[in-house]
This record gives structure tokens, C-alpha cells and sequence, in this order.
């Protein structure tokens, strides 16, 4: 499976199950996920070590804004 960008339903399912207790096997077997990208998502919680989708939703939006910066080196 390829790695890609969470939509907003599948961080909103991640937070609902985290919520609910469901274990993290079955979060990325019902969303139908990467595991390191479940992984990488949880590693990207808030201070407060809670997930919450909206504030996740907004980073992902900026980071998508953002895009890849090319490094240009001058002389």
C-alpha cells in the first residue's frame, strides 16, 4: 500500500476510535492505512498528548500550502 495524505474522514475515524478505546491494529485495518503513517499521525499530536482531528486538519493544510522547497545553492 502507498503512503498518502490522511483526508480529513480518516483522522476524524482515528480520533473517534482512539476515543472509544478500539486497539491501533484494528484503527489501521478499518481505515485502510499504512501502519507507519497511523504511527506517524499519533506521533504528531498536540501538547497535550491528545488527538484532536481539527487542529491535525489545519497542520496538514498548511503543510500541504507549504509544498517542498527546492534548496538552491549560490556561489
Amino acid at each position: 500500500m502507498k503512503h498518502k495524505q490522511l483526508t480529513f474522514e480518516q483522522r476524524y475515524s482515528i480520533e473517534h476510535m482512539l476515543k472509544e478505546k478500539y486497539s491501533k491494529k484494528s484503527n489501521i485495518i478499518t481505515i485502510g492505512i499504512v501502519e507507519s503513517t497511523f504511527y506517524l499521525q499519533l506521533k504528531r499530536k498536540s501538547k497535550k498528548q491528545v488527538y484532536y482531528v481539527h487542529h491535525e486538519n489545519i497542520l496538514a493544510e498548511e503543510r500541504r500550502k507549504l509544498g517542498h522547497y527546492k534548496t538552491v545553492l549560490t556561489s
